[in-house]
């Protein structure tokens, strides 16, 4: 539908104009209507999506949409309450009408609290957006948070609906809204971002601001308009529609200058906060300590005031106080200032701007799956610097910086389909080699126990590649193989040795105990176990031994001294325990250790066993052959 020239002329002056964004958005919708361009229609629920434009590009939250609906039905639905409705058409363009379906498309793809996609919309929501959803939830009978809401079946249903007039109108015939053709929004694209602006003032009938709503509203406007120089106070005023962030608006915009990471950082809070969150508020004297926080005059720390933010955003209920979140406060952020936790503050800056790089590389068809695994990721560093685990959704403990970052590499290998095409062997010529199953397969079998088996292969796949990187060295063995040489000089830590087994089953979870020998492997958090493979034996039965240098060094035992020593090496989210050469060896020195089980105890007898129990490496003794 064409625009009339008196329209275009009227709405162009609005909206250059200094009026507030109510009073433009109620110009403009005058005219609209004068003009026969906007019309009324009425819709059900299964034939909107939200605008990408809603809330700033926040969209909704999901919680907040069955928190909405449990308001309904607690004080029951008056459907006169919804006159301002407003909505804009879905572009007829395919490639346009994509980018507008995208954010939401998403947003329903990351939680089963909001119904999918039924191929019905045609409408963008620019307001009542979460009443919309929550009965559109209603309707595809979808999980629910809210107990009050849930039926037998923990979901949503007719029950909700079936005792109330006003409710049961909006699911089965839905309400009128203010229906703008796509035509206006292609001709003002500024144009959603002033109603969706406007609708959510103080004084309208929909939720106040949240801090990350008017933080995406600030660096829309800065980035909107890059070449201009940025008052940052005023445009966080501006952007401000009232109610408990005005007092802090300009320390918001302080946040969104200094700490957003170009706006990145945003996207990452308001996406995560959406999926976990609970429409918490942070309050000024939390959000005022996180963004003046000064550790040092250098570093700004900004993935460590990210993770402050987006832990305490998604607290949950149980931790929230008449709306503001109290798993963390200004204490808890003020110790991480003092100089006892400084190595720590720095430790937690470390990992999560590494774990940013990746989530940053990410495609963007799965930057959700990273957000995910970041967001956990920056949780649990909190948790770990303020001793806060156990007040946390998971109630566990990460004991150290590199279990979580095993958890984070875990989560995302766990978390990223795989093709069920690529399910193959690691070795085909050898049948105990394990076979990798794909997560797609996976679902079809209990969690724990593909998990399990998942874990074991991955770790079997990394032993086997380390051995191709790390076996280079040539070494001498005598036969029988009880005893193995180096063959030329090493230098100090030259060789290392990796606890390769046979099979994908001698890797386990439950200790072997003090008499077996064994080496340890760390991944995800979970310690486990590697036994040695079975010895071979000739044909005649003569002699015995092993062809893995690891277990043929842990075989030379010596009383006093030994010349190779247990060290554990990163790799691929793992930690695996090697053997390594902390001295130079010369050339011809026989390899020898202490038994690894006394290695693991500091109960063994003799010197060896106490030095190795003290974690000093012992000395290098040279035995020639």
């Amino acid at each position: 539908m064409a625009i009339p020239p008196k329209a275009v002329d009227h709405i162009t002056k609005i909206m250059a104009s200094d009026l507030g964004p109510l009073q433009k958005w109620k110009s403009i919708k005058d005219m609209l209507l004068e003009c026969g361009v906007a019309y009324v229609a009425t819709a059900k629920a299964t034939a909107f999506v939200v605008h990408p434009k809603n809330r700033s590009g926040a969209l909704i939250s999901p919680h907040g949409c069955h928190r909405k609906g449990l308001q309904i039905m607690k004080a029951g639905a008056d459907i006169s309450l919804l006159g301002n409705s407003v909505c804009i058409e879905l572009s007829p363009n395919m490639a346009e009408r994509q980018k507008q379906i995208d954010p939401f498309e998403k947003l329903v793809a990351s939680t089963p609290l909001l119904s999918p996609l039924l191929g019905t919309e045609r409408y963008a929501s620019l307001s009542s957006g979460h009443t919309c959803q929550f009965v559109k939830a209603l309707v595809h009978g979808c999980p629910t948070c809210e107990e009050d809401l849930a039926g037998t079946n923990g979901k949503l249903g007719a029950h909700v609906w079936q005792s109330d007039r006003d409710l049961k109108t909006m699911v089965e015939a839905g309400w009128e809204w203010l229906v703008l053709p796509h035509t206006v929004e292609a001709q003002f694209p500024q144009l959603p971002e002033l109603i969706q602006h406007a609708l959510n003032c103080p004084n309208s009938v929909f939720a106040s601001q949240s801090e990350m709503e008017l933080a995406s509203s600030i660096w829309d406007a800065v980035s909107s308009n890059p070449q201009k120089e940025v008052n940052w106070d005023e445009v966080s005023m501006h952007g401000c529609t009232g109610g408990n962030v005005q007092d802090y608006a300009k320390t918001i915009g302080k946040f969104v200058k200094l700490y957003s990471g170009n706006g990145q950082l945003l996207d990452f809070l308001n996406v995560f906060s959406k999926e976990f969150g609970e429409n918490a508020v942070l309050g000024i004297e939390f959000f005022s300590s996180v963004v003046d926080m000064v550790i040092n005059n250098v570093d700004l720390f900004p993935f460590l005031r990210c993770g402050l933010i987006v832990t305490n955003l998604t607290c949950g209920k149980a931790r929230c106080v008449d709306g503001f979140a109290r798993l963390l406060t200004k204490s808890d952020v003020e110790r991480c200032k003092g100089t006892k936790l400084r190595q720590q503050v720095q430790d937690v800056e470390s990992l999560l701007q590494s774990k940013w790089g990746e989530v940053f590389a990410a495609p963007q068809e799965k930057k959700h799956i990273y957000y995910k695994a970041f967001g956990k990721c920056c949780i649990r560093a909190i948790l770990l610097l303020t001793g806060k685990w156990k007040m946390g959704r998971e109630n566990k403990e990460y004991k150290d910086i590199e279990s979580i970052k095993g958890a984070y590499d875990n989560e995302l290998a766990s978390s990223t389909p795989t093709d069920i095409k690529v399910t193959k062997e690691l070795k085909p010529s050898k049948g105990k080699a394990p076979a990798l199953i794909a997560d797609d397969a996976a679902k079809l079998t209990p969690t724990l126990v593909c998990r399990k088996e998942n874990d074991r292969a991955y770790i079997y796949g990394v032993l086997f590649s380390m051995c191709k990187s790390y076996h280079k060295k040539v070494l001498i063995q005598e036969d029988p193989v009880k005893r193995i040489y180096t063959d030329g000089q090493a230098k100090q830590h030259d060789l290392t040795m990796v606890p390769m087994t046979d099979k994908v089953d001698k890797i386990v979870l439950k200790s072997p105990g003090q008499l077996s020998k064994f080496a340890k492997v760390s991944y995800g958090g979970t310690e486990w176990y590697i036994l040695p493979p079975k010895p071979w034996k000739c044909v005649d039965g003569t002699c015995t031994g092993l062809v893995v240098p690891f277990w043929v060094a842990c075989g030379a035992m010596v009383k006093e001294d030994s010349n190779m020593a247990f060290e554990m090496k990163d790799v691929k989210g793992l930690k695996v325990q090697v053997l390594s050469n902390p001295k130079q060896l010369p050339a011809k020195t026989m390899l020898s250790v202490v038994d690894p089980s006394a290695a693991h105890s500091s109960k063994g007898k003799g010197k060896s066993a106490k030095r190795e129990a003290s974690g000093k490496a012992p000395a290098a003794k040279k035995i020639k052959q």
